[in-house]
């Protein structure tokens, strides 16, 4: 036989299995690791925002999420413990990950509802970006700036209703 594959090896005379570092994902043990792993000195508010979505797009699939019946809420809302236990959830749990995230940066955010969606706004450059994790995707405008979810209604309104 070959030698044993994976993060767990076997070296000779020992009994126990030796751990490799990962150095290859990033550190998403604490808010403290994340941010050090995913923003970085001179960024802007925008790459920071990107940083923060990126990061809850990578760590988390959209699926009906975990009740531990420990806390008031219904669903896990601390990323940290969702990146690393859990690992899926719905969308009010990707804004709530986006908006802890965006809050332990510095950032200014807020949640809002569409129909029966939620998602997170993050406030920089004097106005309000959408970053849905759950649907992963952020709307860039014609100028290239993301945009805010008024103006993604204001955009469907003007296509549906040209006379409005």
């Amino acid at each position: 036989m070959g030698k044993p594959r994976g993060c767990c090896q076997h070296h000779a005379g020992d009994r126990q299995p030796h751990h490799r570092a990962v150095d290859r994902v990033e550190d998403v043990s604490s808010l403290e690791a994340w941010k050090k792993s995913f923003i970085k000195d001179g960024m802007t508010d925008e790459q920071k925002a990107i940083a923060i979505w990126t990061t809850v797009v990578k760590f988390r699939q959209q699926a009906s999420p975990p009740n531990e019946f420990l806390q008031g809420e219904e669903h896990i809302h601390d990323a940290i413990k969702d990146f690393n236990v859990y690992g899926y959830g719905q969308c009010c749990c990707a804004s709530a990950h986006i908006e802890q995230l965006a809050r332990y940066a510095g950032l200014t955010t807020r949640g809002r509802g569409i129909s029966a969606h939620s998602v997170p706004e993050v406030w920089y450059g004097e106005q309000w970006h959408m970053f849905d994790a759950s649907m992963m995707t952020y709307n860039p405008k014609a100028d290239g700036k993301i945009a805010s979810v008024d103006e993604i209604i204001d955009g469907i309104a003007g296509w549906y209703d040209p006379e409005s």
